[in-house]
């Protein structure tokens, strides 16, 4: 799907470990890893992939207790950031009307990222199958 929406690369992280993966296309590490699982691994591997003044923004919401670990001083000595991104961290006044209007205007792709419908009954099995990772987001119908 990324690769639809512009990524020039992809990592599969079922085939193996993500960050070698990485840095087998990256070398010197990026720029910026964006974290939008929310499990603790994929925490500490956006952390692990950066490179020198680098940031990992967390946008994905771990469990409450979650625990992460890394390197402080790893962070330190290649200055780099790790930053908390809550909703993306919009202004919801402005922002989303601002992405419905680019959404109607034919500017935003939304539809390709909506991989099934159900029941607004069926939540909790729609949740089920984004932690299973078998669909990428499901629109609950009232």
């Amino acid at each position: 799907m990324a690769l639809q929406f512009g990524a020039t690369d992809r990592i599969d992280a079922s085939q193996g470990d993500a960050v070698a993966q990485l840095r087998e296309l990256i070398p010197d590490g990026v720029d910026y890893a964006f974290d939008a699982i929310g499990r603790t691994t994929t925490t500490e591997q956006s952390i692990q992939m950066l490179g020198l003044g680098g940031a990992a923004v967390i946008v994905g919401l771990p469990p409450t207790g979650a625990r992460a670990s890394f390197e402080p001083l790893v962070l330190a000595e290649a200055d780099q950031r790790i930053l908390g991104s809550n909703y993306g961290s919009v202004r919801p006044s402005i922002d989303v009307p601002a992405l419905v209007d680019r959404y109607m205007d034919g500017q935003l792709k939304i539809d390709p990222l909506i991989s099934g419908r159900r029941p607004l009954s069926e939540a909790a099995a729609a949740l089920d199958d984004l932690e299973a990772g078998s669909a990428l987001r499901t629109l609950l119908i009232p």
